[in-house]
C-alpha cells in the first residue's frame, strides 16, 4: 500500500528510499522538510514506526513532544520513524517539525490517498511495521511515551 508514496516523485526522475523492497517515500521531501537523510536502508531497521499527522491536528500536537523525544532516544536501537502529514502544506509542516525539532523522516499526503489506502481512521495514527513488512501493531490517537515505548519493547520481544 505505501509503495505508491513516490511514484509520481519517482517519475519526475526523483531519489526513492525502500520500505521492505517497496518504494516509500521521495528524499528529497525528506530533505527539503527535515535536512537529513538517512543513509540505512529502511529494510535495515527492526520496527518502522509510520505516523499519520497534521500540523492543524489538536492530538498531533499534544502528542509531537513525545515523538520528537522518543526518536532520540530510539533512532540508534535501529528504529525508525517516518511521519506523514496528511491534507497538509509544506509551509506549515516546516513550521511544526522546527517548533517541536523534529529530526526523523517526514512526507507529505497532501490529497490523502496514502492514508486512504493504509485505512487511517483518525489523526494521529500509527503503524508499527517489523522487519518483515508485516504491520504488527497500530495506535490511533495520541500516544505518551510509557506506551510508545511499551509498544516498541513488545515488538522487539517478539522478533
Amino acid at each position: 500500500l505505501f509503495g505508491e508514496l513516490c511514484n509520481e516523485e519517482a517519475k519526475r526522475g526523483t531519489t526513492e528510499i525502500t520500505l521492505f523492497n517497496v518504494p516509500v517515500c521521495d528524499k528529497t521531501h525528506v530533505i527539503s522538510l527535515v535536512g537529513i537523510v538517512s543513509s540505512k536502508s529502511t529494510n535495515d531497521y527492526d520496527i518502522v514506526m509510520i505516523d499519520f499527522w497534521a500540523s492543524w491536528c489538536p492530538p498531533c500536537i499534544q502528542e509531537a513532544s513525545v515523538l520528537s523525544s522518543s526518536y532520540d532516544y530510539w533512532q540508534d536501537k535501529n528504529i525508525r520513524f517516518i511521519g506523514i502529514a496528511l491534507w497538509d502544506n509544506e509551509t506549515s509542516v516546516k513550521k511544526f517539525v522546527e517548533k517541536h525539532d523534529f529530526k526523523y523522516d517526514i512526507t507529505l499526503d497532501k490529497d490523502g490517498k496514502y492514508a486512504i489506502n493504509y485505512g487511517v481512521k483518525a489523526l494521529p495514527e500509527k503503524f508499527f511495521i517489523n522487519r518483515d513488512g508485516e504491520i504488527v501493531k497500530k495506535y490511533i490517537g495520541p500516544i505518551d511515551k510509557e506506551s510508545l515505548d511499551k509498544i516498541i519493547d513488545e515488538i522487539l520481544e517478539k522478533e
